[in-house]
């Protein structure tokens, strides 16, 4: 339910990727499930979704992009948190897309999009973020303007999908978003070890996984 409404059903697709019209058919890229409307909710607007008249939790795999990225060209994860970035201290998110995106792109990065801009301190330059984040990731830094994107997105897909599938067979309802689920608060704790179970089983590796705070209004927050 949204904001106490009933909503349903929803109709979920896996959106699949062909990187040209002359590759034959096939569909493992990058395979990211669509069509749920909590997928497109601002963070304020997500404490309004109840699943069986309980609050949510919402989980997701800690730095996911990042950690796949090094499982594949290392075979295991990386120290820290990737997204810690020298000159990128108070600007998280901002290394978060800047990575995302080095990894996403075909070629070399000459110039700031303008989003990703935006969530960087005003003096960055294109060049001087790429040589940030190489610095901070050698292991990885041949990855950018790779076009790897696609191929980690497709993993990303499938041990969500997997996950859906395991919770599905227990009986817990779960709402994805590509790296991570909404859940009902009582599903929390088994939902967090499907999560690393899965990945374990499926990447060798158990990811990191976290349940992040859902921003709820003063008067709900102190009722709750």
């Amino acid at each position: 339910a949204f904001a106490g409404e009933p909503v349903g059903p929803s109709y979920l697709h896996r959106s699949f990727l062909i990187r040209s019209e002359h590759d034959p058919i096939a569909f493992n890229l990058p395979g990211r499930l669509w069509g749920g409307f909590w997928q497109y909710l601002k963070s304020d607007r997500r404490h309004l979704i109840t699943i069986g008249g309980e609050d949510i939790a919402d989980l997701d795999y800690s730095a996911m992009f990042a950690m796949l990225a090094y499982l594949k060209e290392t075979g295991s994860l990386p120290a820290g948190d990737p997204y810690n970035i020298s000159g990128l201290e108070e600007h998280r998110d901002g290394a978060k897309l800047a990575l995302i995106s080095l990894l996403s792109r075909s070629g070399p990065m000459k110039l700031l999009a303008p989003k990703l801009k935006a969530a960087l301190p005003e003096d960055w330059t294109a060049r001087r973020l790429v040589e940030a984040v190489s610095a901070r990731h050698p292991a990885i830094g041949h990855l950018f303007g790779a076009d790897t994107g696609v191929e980690l997105m497709a993993l990303e897909s499938r041990v969500l999908m997997a996950v859906l599938l395991e919770l599905a067979a227990m009986g817990i309802p779960a709402l994805p978003m590509h790296d991570g689920i909404n859940v009902k608060v009582s599903d929390r704790a088994a939902a967090l070890e499907t999560m690393r179970t899965v990945s374990e089983r499926m990447l060798g590796v158990a990811l990191p996984v976290r349940e992040k705070p859902i921003w709820r209004p003063r008067a709900i927050a102190a009722a709750a």
